[in-house]
Formats: structure tokens, C-alpha cells, sequence
């Protein structure tokens, strides 16, 4: 885990063994909280945005197979009566 949650951890189990949180413990909170969020802006802030386009994946192309069936023409006959 990291630093922050170890932190975070702790405090809170402090506060849940206590049952109620002090002044002291808030600000701790809200100390780890705030270092936190900078540490979060600070990788933000180095993120690299490529400006190119994604490639579009073509689906492969694939010629429909055409089945060769036999047709037999039945043609009506008309009966003699």
C-alpha cells in the first residue's frame, strides 16, 4: 500500500477505536488528503497527450463465398383429360 492509504489507515482506526474524532485527527485527515490531491495534480500535470489519431483497426475483408447449387426447373404439366 501506499504512504497516503497507510496513513489514511491508521487514522481512521484511530478514530474508530476512540469513536469519535478529535480536532487533531481531522487535520491529520485532511492533511493526508490535500497531499493527496498534489501529489495526483502533479502526475496529472505530467501526462504526455499524443495530438495524432488513434488508428482505426480495419476488420478484414472477406469475399462471401458463393455456394454453387443445382437448380432443376420443374415445369407444370398440364394434364389431358
Amino acid at each position: 500500500m501506499s504512504t497516503y492509504t497507510d496513513e489514511l489507515t491508521a487514522e481512521i482506526e484511530r478514530v474508530t477505536l476512540k469513536g469519535n474524532a478529535d480536532n487533531k485527527t481531522m487535520r491529520k485527515i485532511a492533511s493526508i488528503i490535500f497531499r493527496m490531491d498534489q501529489r495526483l495534480q502533479m502526475l496529472e500535470n505530467q501526462i504526455v497527450v499524443d495530438e495524432k489519431p488513434a488508428p482505426v483497426a480495419e476488420a478484414p475483408v472477406t469475399k462471401a463465398k458463393v455456394e454453387k447449387t443445382s437448380a432443376r426447373r420443374v415445369s407444370a404439366a398440364k394434364s389431358e383429360d
